[in-house]
C-alpha cells in the first residue's frame, strides 16, 4: 500500500516531463515576427485618368490585413509606413495609347516613370518596400514585381472588377525571392502560376518560408 504514493509521484513527474517537452517543441516552431515597412504610392495619371488608382489608405489597409493574415504563417508582417498620391504628368499615357503596349512594355514604362518620380530601389537603400498603385494594366493583370526598381506595381481592377487581395500577397512574395510553382501540383500555394482560383492560394512551404525570411532580414539589416 505504501508503494502507491511513489507510483503517483512517478506518474506526475512523467506527465510534467511530457508537458514540458511538448511546450519546448512548440516554442521552437514559433517564428519570431519580422515587420517589413512599406511605402505606398497612389499614381494619378494627369493625361490618362482611367489608369489612375482611387485607392484610399483605409482601402489598401484592408488589402494588407489579408496579406498579413496569409504571411503570418511565415512570421512576416507588412506595415504601411507612408501613403502618398503622386501626379504623373508624362504624356506617354495620353488618351488610350497605352492599349498598344504589351504588358512587358507597359511595365517598363511604369519602371521608367517610377525612376523619374520616386526614389526606387528602396529595399536596398533604405530597407523599405515600395508599392505603386494604378487602376489597371494595359492588358488583364493583377500585379507585377519589378526587380529593376524593387517595386510592386499593383492594379486596383482587372477586367473591371477589384483585384483579389491574394495577388498582392503573391507579388510581395516575389519581392522576397519566391518564384512561381506549378498550379497543378500546388493548387493552394501562394506562389502558384497558371489556372485556378487565386483566393484559395495561401499556403507556403517550409522552404519558401525559409527563403522569404532570409531575404527579408538581408534587406532589413543592411
Amino acid at each position: 500500500m505504501k508503494i502507491l504514493p511513489y507510483l503517483s509521484l512517478i506518474v506526475m513527474l512523467s506527465l510534467f516531463g511530457c508537458a514540458r517537452e511538448e511546450t519546448e517543441n512548440s516554442s521552437k516552431n514559433v517564428l519570431s515576427q519580422i515587420t517589413i515597412p512599406v511605402r505606398v504610392y497612389n499614381y494619378h495619371f494627369v493625361y490618362a485618368t482611367d489608369l489612375s488608382s482611387t485607392f484610399t489608405k483605409n482601402e489598401i489597409q484592408l488589402y494588407f490585413d489579408k496579406v498579413n493574415q496569409i504571411w503570418k504563417q511565415a512570421g512576416i508582417q507588412y506595415n504601411i509606413r507612408s501613403f502618398e498620391t503622386i501626379n504623373i504628368n508624362d504624356l506617354i499615357f495620353s488618351n488610350t495609347n497605352y492599349e498598344n503596349y504589351s504588358n512587358r512594355e507597359f511595365r517598363i514604362i511604369l519602371e521608367e516613370l517610377s525612376e523619374a518620380n520616386i526614389s526606387t530601389n528602396s529595399m536596398t537603400n533604405e530597407g523599405v518596400w515600395t508599392l505603386v498603385l494604378i487602376n489597371k494594366f494595359a492588358h488583364p493583370a493583377g500585379g507585377v514585381w519589378s526587380k529593376r526598381t524593387e517595386t510592386v506595381f499593383f492594379a486596383q481592377t482587372q477586367n473591371g472588377v477589384p483585384v483579389v487581395k491574394n495577388i498582392l500577397a503573391h507579388e510581395l512574395g516575389h519581392s522576397l525571392s519566391l518564384t512561381h510553382v506549378d498550379a497543378d501540383q500546388n493548387p493552394d500555394n501562394l506562389m502558384k502560376t497558371g489556372d485556378g482560383n487565386p483566393e484559395t492560394a495561401e499556403k507556403l512551404t517550409d522552404e519558401q518560408i525559409t527563403i522569404a525570411r532570409q531575404k527579408a532580414l538581408y534587406y532589413l539589416n543592411r
